[in-house]
């Protein structure tokens, strides 16, 4: 293991050199499919490797079994020759990427049955563990809870001004929290939080199986959700409107089934922020720039790479096979999300353009989201929790680097580390014009502060987003990914089918299961493990350290959940990946 040394101190500038001209050569930006950012080969240390297929593989076994015994396909031989190919595989280590073979026999078999009761969905975890939501998803706390602690924890914001295209009047507020408070009132005094799904207005919709015009039409509606933050009872919904004009229709938890039926609206919308937006957009495609940028810029010796690089793990090999499976015609984003796939496609793309820097630290996107007032807010896990971990990883992050950087003029002589950021935002590059719009830090505490939004938004940011997922959206009423009907206007008749109507058919119930079972199943390399350990023996000491904080922060968050309505358990490390996994 080379010891590291920073460009202006490497006596041997030429070899520096040359090996970055090989690691160019290898890791190549290419944006041939939909503008979306890919490697146009996969060099080979980025592979995914055997401990990492071996989850894969028993995460597929899990699948297989569970397909067996729920009955999907209904052909136990085909099942069980299937077990029998993986577990081959991990025998020999000839593993090829067994998900991927799930998913495929999934789409051979699935239809277009719908189910008939809502009990249906009850019995998909024969050989899985009962996701969280499957208890309480109807419950009006818990479709509050998810907007502070659920699979998209990041888009409820403070309302501080009226919103001109939100029809909600004082009798909407009376309705749902009886008389005495109103909407100025409530909003002056800060408690009111809007969550706001005007990023599919007017986006068309897909269908099931794609391409088939005959096929189930898929549906995701744009709606507004607004919240009240109670001293006593916590976060309220108070009205959900279901479109983006003041005239949309509203409802109250006072409107007993179409309150029920906007409330699936919301999570069809919320369901689809996540998959495209706040998972896929956000952390793998954000992260995937830093990578590539990195390896072309920051040679193999430099201080920089060896913190940077475990956080890096698997993130381009996931992206490899997300380009193959997930995004593809027929892929998983356009069978199981609600859009056509160009439509997704182009949300996707504009979210990766409308990340800036301050996003990915945690402390001011909860300011600069009117969520950081713990008087207002006294419950908030997301908040907490990623600000409990992002604080230990600063002060890591800062640990280390001093190391290497004693002074500011450290940061700004290093010609390597003003190329990486360079080459993120550069339009030959990632493209991350917005989010690196700053330039490269040329101070130590600039270049603390990127370096541990990095790590936060790969490592903890996503574990939040990821290793959530199952709980609430395994139990397809809870978060259904796609509606089979629009919310019928307030002159259409409901009743306790319309419910069944909007659920999406019974297979493809079984595809959302499986893909979230899979991102929610492999945890390799953790938080703070560090396995390929470093070169300079200073550094023993202060990981050692951090990983103390870690273990303090995990008792931490243990001593919260004892408090909470339901646990927070995504965010404790010993459950955060050190890097983007799946």
């Amino acid at each position: 293991m080379t010891d590291p040394t920073l460009p202006q101190h490497d006596p041997d500038a030429a070899g520096r050199a040359a090996g970055l001209d090989t690691a160019r050569s290898e890791y190549e930006y290419d944006y041939s499919y939909q503008g979306l950012c890919f490697t146009a080969e996969l060099p080979e240390r980025e592979r995914f490797d055997r401990p990492y297929l071996e989850q894969g593989a028993k995460a597929s076994l899990a699948l297989k079994a569970n397909d067996a015994i729920t009955g999907l396909t209904r052909r136990a031989g085909e099942v069980s020759a299937g077990v029998e190919a993986i577990a081959s595989g991990v025998r020999s280590g000839e593993l090829g990427h067994p998900v991927r073979e799930v998913m495929t026999e999934l789409r051979s078999h699935g239809d277009t049955a719908r189910v008939e009761d809502m009990a249906e969905y009850d019995g998909m975890f024969r050989a899985l563990r009962e996701p969280a939501a499957k208890p309480i998803w109807s419950e009006d706390w818990a479709f509050a809870w998810q907007r502070i602690a659920g699979s998209v924890p990041t888009l409820i914001r403070r309302l501080d001004d009226p919103l001109d295209h939100l029809g909600v009047t004082d009798a909407h507020v009376a309705a749902a929290l009886g008389d005495g408070v109103t909407l100025d009132a409530a909003r002056r005094e800060g408690r009111l939080f809007v969550c706001d799904y005007r990023r599919f207005d007017g986006i068309p919709g897909g269908r099931f199986p794609p391409k088939d015009p005959d096929g189930v039409p898929k549906h995701v509606q744009a709606p507004i959700a607004l919240f009240y933050a109670s001293a006593g009872e916590g976060l309220r919904p108070v009205a959900i409107q279901c479109g983006q004009t003041p005239d949309a229709p509203i409802h109250t938890p006072a409107d007993g089934l179409r309150w029920r039926l906007a409330k699936t609206v919301v999570q069809v919308a919320d369901a689809n922020l996540e998959g495209i937006v706040v998972h896929f957009g956000y952390t793998h495609m954000i992260i995937q720039r830093f990578v590539i940028a990195a390896r072309r810029q920051l040679s193999a010796r430099h201080p920089l790479l060896a913190l940077l690089a475990p956080h890096f793990r698997y993130t381009l090999a996931a992206n490899d096979y997300s380009r193959e499976d997930l995004v593809m015609p027929d892929g998983t984003q356009e069978r199981v999300l609600a859009p056509a796939l160009e439509a997704t496609l182009a949300v996707l793309r504009e979210s990766i353009r409308e990340v800036e820097l301050d996003d990915l630290d945690p402390i001011l996107a909860a300011a600069r989201a009117g969520v950081d007032d713990a008087d207002v807010l006294p419950v908030h896990p997301f908040r907490d929790d990623q600000r409990t971990v992002y604080e230990a990883t600063r002060r890591w992050v800062d640990a280390y680097l001093s190391l290497y950087y004693p002074s500011d003029a450290d940061v700004a002589a290093d010609l390597e580390l003003r190329a990486f950021i360079d080459e993120v935002g550069s339009p030959d590059g990632g493209r991350l014009r917005r989010l690196v719009s700053a330039g490269a830090p040329t101070t130590r505490a600039g270049l603390i502060d990127l370096v541990a939004r990095v790590i936060h938004r790969a490592a903890t940011y996503h574990a939040a987003i990821n290793y959530n997922w199952y709980d609430w959206m395994a139990y397809v009423p809870n978060l259904p990914a796609a509606a089979s009907i629009r919310m019928p206007g307030p002159d259409e008749p409901v009743d306790e089918s319309t419910l069944l109507a909007m659920m999406p058919p019974r297979s493809l119930g079984f595809e959302q299961l499986a893909q979230v079972w899979s991102v929610d199943s492999i945890h390799v390399e953790m938080l703070g493990e560090y396995p390929q350990g470093f070169a300079d023996p200073r550094v023993a000491p202060r990981l050692e350290r951090f990983r103390a904080e870690l273990r303090a922060a995990e008792a931490t968050i243990d001593e919260r959940n004892t408090e909470r309505r339901l646990a927070y358990t995504c965010l404790k490390p010993s459950r955060v990946t050190a890097s983007i996994h799946s």
